[in-house]
């Protein structure tokens, strides 16, 4: 079970399932795959939003560019991108930008770790 109510969600509550699957102590590509999971939240809440499934699916497509990229070079293009959305996504739906932080700093602590 991720958090008490049973969901896989990684909101303030479910820090500690982060720990667990993105934590000190596993492989830097489970890290990148977790990265999922709160992209997944962030997805549920652009779904009815104007404009929000051509956010969500360019957000998808660079998350996916991140998790296939096979060198340094490639993860750059890919997490740039990626944030950069993000901060398009904060900037469009302010109540949002919680997430989109939280998102992003969890992508930079994957990427100090994948480099």
């Amino acid at each position: 079970m991720c958090c008490q109510d049973g969901s896989a969600r990684f909101a303030a509550g479910c820090e500690h399932d982060w720990d667990t699957l993105a934590g000190p102590g596993a492989s830097p590509r489970l890290a990148l795959f977790a990265l999922g999971f709160p992209l997944s939240e962030l997805g549920t809440d652009l779904q009815d939003r104007p404009a929000g499934l051509d956010l969500l699916r360019s957000l998808n497509s660079a998350y996916g560019a991140l998790r296939a990229s096979q060198d340094a070079v490639a993860a750059d293009s890919a997490a740039r991108e990626f944030r950069d959305l993000l901060e398009v996504v904060a900037r469009k739906f302010p109540d949002l930008t919680p997430k989109c932080a939280d998102l992003q700093s969890r992508l930079d602590e994957v990427l100090r770790r994948l480099s």
